[in-house]
């Protein structure tokens, strides 16, 4: 116990030096745990889509899909429905089409013309 820096150990520094090593070791594991399995950054498509839906305001529901949201947003917004349905296609091809840097373009022009300041 003389290496943990206790000269005269008693029961009670040997249950408070073990607590605090067990302690930093669940800090530790812990840290390195959320470092690891972290959520990932958002793609471009949906930082962009984030965008249509705060341009809509409207708020988007937890797991509510595009297709919903568009529901919703032709009979509540006061954006046109043809562009709503053309912003919600054009993220669906950016995000889970083919690899195709036109369709983020796409989205991102048809994003950016709700908003004459952008």
């Amino acid at each position: 116990m003389q290496w943990l820096g206790m000269q005269k150990p008693n029961w009670q520094k040997m249950i408070f030096t073990l607590l605090d090593l067990v302690l930093g070791l669940i800090i530790l594991i812990s840290l390195l745990l959320a470092r690891r399995y972290r959520a990932p950054r958002p793609d471009r498509a949906t930082i962009l889509y984030r965008s249509f839906v705060r341009k809509s305001g409207l708020p988007l529901h937890t797991g509510e899909p595009p297709e919903a949201f568009a529901t919703r947003a032709r009979a509540a917004s006061r954006i046109d429905a043809s562009d709503i349905d053309d912003i919600t296609t054009a993220y669906l091809v950016a995000r889970y089409g083919s690899p195709d840097p036109t369709s983020l373009l796409r989205l991102k022009q048809r994003v950016r013309q709700l908003d004459p300041r952008q």
